[in-house]
């Protein structure tokens, strides 16, 4: 009978996300193109698996690393948006999407399982910079619903990266410089979520087993509310951040949301980027929300474009390379001739936190 109800449970949630995560995206089926390198083992676990899409080109390439959506209870890395994945490699951009392990099932793990394993992607990829022609200088993250979540959350989180860890792989960076997100959660608080959207008091089928509780009230618990502060992106931006596109659909005009509302527009609404967008914007972050409200200023590979400075679509001068002022083991994007106190540099360049914890970061530079 427990097993009856857990399996009617894991269909209640993959019913929930499904319906709308292919919406979120636009006409999506698995991908057409073959991957150059399918089932790359990335961790220990069975859904530790990576495809990779290696964009033709002679030099070091820039990276997108995708994870689908799926409620954090079913997707597959195979679930690739398949436009942007043919964008990405005729602009000479490698593409790899990840599976990683969910919240209920087989080798399945409450949060922050999920995000650990996006951040092992994330060093594991670079590692493989050498073998595979990439730049590790230039990585970014993008996904839909729970992977725009994970995309975000990786984004602005500290860097996960253990120096002190015997596996060479756990000591690499997870510090990305810009992320995609398709109806992605910028908060996972209920508190907030019912707050700034409304809609079902539950949230979602998912959130209780995301957090490893049957009911809600166990979520008030000291230790609870300690991982969903945690869980949470707002909680961690900082000046250090990267440049992030938001992309929802529908309009920030209809919260709060009625008790009855569709749980799948309520955990996709446009406000959770408005939230995260107003979080940025007193930091001088970059935070392009698109929905109804905001119309498109620029398209997804025109914003990969801009972030990873590819020439034909970022056009200020190529700065010079000043060494003197040193951002960690990978170089620093925006190290031009200006001096180690300048602020536009700590707050543009996104391999600061490699050297240096966020208390270090100069203050605001006052004109």
């Amino acid at each position: 009978m427990l097993h009856q109800t857990r399996r009617r449970f894991l269909s209640l949630c993959s019913a929930c996300v499904l319906v709308s995560w292919p919406s979120l995206l636009g006409p999506i089926a698995f991908a057409e193109r073959v991957p150059d390198l399918r089932d790359v083992p990335y961790g220990p676990y069975s859904r530790n698996l990576l495809d990779v899409y290696l964009a033709d080109s002679q030099t070091p390439t820039p990276i997108l690393i995708f994870f689908h959506g799926g409620g954090f209870v079913a997707g597959d890395k195979g679930s690739v948006k398949e436009d942007l994945l043919s964008q990405c490699l005729q602009a000479g951009i490698t593409v790899v999407s990840s599976n990683y392990r969910f919240i209920l099932g087989p080798e399945s793990a409450p949060f922050p399982a999920p995000m650990m394993d996006g951040a092992r992607a994330v060093q594991f990829v670079r590692s493989k910079a050498k073998e595979w022609n990439l730049d590790p200088d230039r990585v970014a993250l993008a996904g839909g619903s729970a992977g725009a979540c994970m995309s975000i959350w990786l984004g602005v989180h500290d860097d996960l990266a253990d120096p002190s860890a015997q596996d060479k792989v756990s000591r690499i960076s997870t510090r990305i410089q810009c992320v995609i997100g398709y109806g992605g959660q910028t908060t996972l608080d209920p508190a907030q979520i019912l707050k700034h959207i409304g809609g079902n008091p539950a949230i979602h089928p998912s959130l209780r087993p995301f957090y490893g509780v049957r009911t809600q009230e166990e979520l008030q618990s000291r230790e609870k509310q300690d991982l969903i502060k945690e869980a949470t992106a707002l909680n961690h931006v900082d000046a250090g951040d990267p440049p992030m596109q938001l992309r929802y659909r529908g309009t920030l005009q209809d919260v709060p949301l009625a008790p009855d509302a569709r749980t799948n527009h309520s955990i996709h609404h446009p406000m959770f980027g408005k939230l995260l967008k107003d979080a940025y914007e007193p930091l001088g972050l970059l935070c392009e929300l698109v929905c109804d409200d905001f119309p498109e200023k620029r398209s997804e590979i025109q914003f990969l474009k801009h972030c990873f400075e590819m020439k034909e679509a970022f056009s200020e001068p190529e700065p010079e390379t000043n060494a003197a002022f040193g951002c960690g083991p990978f170089l620093c994007q925006y190290s031009a001739g200006r001096g180690s106190d300048d602020w536009q540099h700590a707050r543009r360049c996104r391999n600061l936190r490699l050297s240096f914890p966020k208390p270090h970061l100069p203050p605001p530079r006052v004109e």
